[in-house]
């Protein structure tokens, strides 16, 4: 992942509000997809490890 740009907005760390912007990250899955089995097939601990 390459950040392209971030911003903040405020002083006190406890309200202060932030953002990053990424290139795309092609080609993914999403997290949903990637453990929609699990339910039913857990996967090994090391997979679950990193």
């Amino acid at each position: 992942m390459h950040g392209k740009a971030f911003g903040q907005k405020g002083i006190n760390p406890l309200r202060r509000k932030s953002f990053i912007v990424t290139e795309a990250l092609i080609p993914t899955i999403s997290l949903e997809e990637y453990c929609a089995n699990w339910k039913n097939s857990s996967p090994k601990f090391s997979t679950k490890k990193y």
